[in-house]
């Protein structure tokens, strides 16, 4: 009887823990399912790219102008997803080995912190951070030291952004 009191005490608390999971952990937990193959046959033309990315400007407020080309990623699609109602706009790439990446935007009211936040969600390395009115998101594979440099390169290049 203890055991079972125990084991539906913990189920409940992991249930409560995880009825309100931020935006990052809901993302990563969908980009977990990412193989390769879903990514390997979705690849757009350039002008669509440009087309999708325009869209998700007007929709998010965030210059996708301004994404750079990263050493070791492909770029394969842009959608517009959402969280609790609001924009959230979900690019995904292959790395240099072929693994899925996904580079993540949301307005939020979080102040810029320039600090480059990492951690492991969902088996992803993930690298966050706030710029200008927006939470940004870096998750692929982990143990990719190419991944935190990516971030690096992502952040440089959307300095320019102002809330």
């Amino acid at each position: 009887m203890v055991a079972g009191a125990a084991i539906m005490f913990g189920g409940l608390h992991f249930q409560q823990t995880n009825e309100n999971p931020g935006w990052k952990a809901v993302v990563a937990n969908y980009q977990s399912l990412y193989v390769t193959e879903t990514l390997s046959s979705n690849t757009v033309a350039p002008a669509q790219r440009t087309q999708v990315l325009s869209r998700l400007t007007d929709k998010l407020g965030f210059d996708f102008d301004a994404l750079p080309d990263v050493d070791g990623l492909t770029f394969i699609r842009a959608q517009e997803l959402g969280f609790n109602g609001k924009p959230l706009a979900q690019l995904t790439f292959l790395n240099s080995q072929n693994e899925p990446v996904a580079l993540c935007i949301i307005k939020t009211t979080q102040s810029t912190d320039d600090t480059i936040s990492s951690e492991e969600m969902f088996g992803l390395a993930t690298y966050s951070w706030n710029q200008g009115g927006f939470g940004i998101l870096l998750l692929g594979p982990n143990e990719n030291k190419d991944l935190m440099r990516a971030a690096e390169r992502f952040q440089k290049a959307f300095a320019h952004i102002n809330a």
